[in-house]
């Protein structure tokens, strides 16, 4: 019986002592698998991007909401992650590997103005994310203050009353100059027959001189046939309408017939991933082709949604922003 009373006390002490341990202690944790990975305000891939974390960060499970896991990250903040791209944490600390911590930046404060290779505008996002939502876009040239710089490459932005984020290779510190105008003796000579085009259906402007500063000829119905008779300048066509010469940006050229019917996309809105062999990050664009401006890029990984396919590219959803990716970089199983 003494023995009896005795192994009832043992129990009982135990159990005192399991209650009197923090949750820090009894909670689960895990670590990032993918190389990022977003904070989310709630279980959705719609919702704001509170913070983006490396591999190997470790997070203290706090509850599960479907394919959510609601976390808490070393820096003390909370919200949700996908819990696909989280694995159990290694119980071995690394002698000379600390704990990876979250890219919260550095405060900094200079102006510097808005660049691309191609001319076309930048996205404003809303996080530092090529997965967050869209607060504008930038024209090349426009003129912005810095106010915090990440290690992933991103940077916080002030312009126009707005803050957003912009990936520092869109970013110089030096004021563009403006591109001379080509001159028609510049690009190389064609001679092929294509379509003016514009995805919101909206005409295009036949200018006299390969710039948008050119005198507007003429506006063109989408759909309107012209022949194309030099390439390569800076982005321009030189082409033949009816007799009349002008210029007109290969980005509002198609050589398909944009009236001719063709048949319907397949209807998918499945969930995909991103893959990529090497590892780069791949571009999506504002039309089904390479011709396309480039809308942003997603890391290999990034989850999407596909909503269509054709012709071999799928229009997708990522968060918010709709474009398109070429099916090669598109797989159902996660990279």
């Amino acid at each position: 019986m003494k023995h009896l009373h005795r192994s009832l006390a043992a129990l009982a002490a135990l159990v005192l002592l399991v209650t009197m341990l923090p949750l820090s202690v009894l909670a689960e944790t895990l670590q990032v698998s993918p190389s990022s990975l977003n904070l989310r305000t709630s279980p959705s891939t719609q919702s704001q991007v509170v913070a983006v974390y490396q591999r190997g960060t470790k997070v203290t499970v706090l509850g599960t909401s479907g394919k959510w896991t609601r976390v808490r990250t070393p820096d003390g903040k909370t919200g949700y992650m996908l819990t696909s791209y989280l694995k159990k944490a290694s119980s071995s600390t690394p002698k000379a590997t600390p704990t990876p911590k979250a890219d919260t930046g550095k405060a900094v404060s200079y102006y510097a103005y808005v660049k691309t290779a191609s001319g076309s505008n930048v996205i404003l996002r809303s996080a530092a994310s090529t997965a967050a939502a869209s607060l504008g876009n930038l024209p090349v040239g426009t003129r912005v203050q810095v106010t915090r710089e990440y290690t992933s490459g991103w940077r916080q932005v002030k312009t126009g009353g707005k803050t957003g984020y912009v990936l520092t290779n869109y970013l110089t510190r030096t004021k563009p100059a403006s591109a001379p105008a080509a001159t028609p003796e510049a690009g190389r000579a064609v001679n092929y027959y294509a379509y003016a085009y514009t995805a919101s259906g909206s005409r295009v402007v036949l200018r006299s001189s390969p710039a948008s500063t050119g005198t507007a000829l003429r506006l063109l119905d989408v759909g309107t046939q012209l022949r194309v008779t030099r390439e390569g300048l800076n982005g321009w066509c030189q082409v033949n309408v009816n007799g009349m010469v002008g210029y007109i940006m290969s980005s509002y050229l198609t050589r398909t017939n944009p009236n001719k019917k063709s048949a319907a996309p397949v209807t998918a809105n499945y969930v995909a991933y991103v893959k990529s062999s090497n590892g780069s990050p791949v571009n999506f664009r504002t039309g089904p082709g390479t011709g396309y401006n480039i809308i942003g890029q997603a890391p290999s990984g990034t989850q999407i949604t596909v909503v269509s396919q054709k012709d071999g590219w799928c229009f997708i959803r990522i968060g918010s922003v709709y474009g398109y990716m070429s099916v090669a970089f598109i797989s159902r199983n996660v990279p």
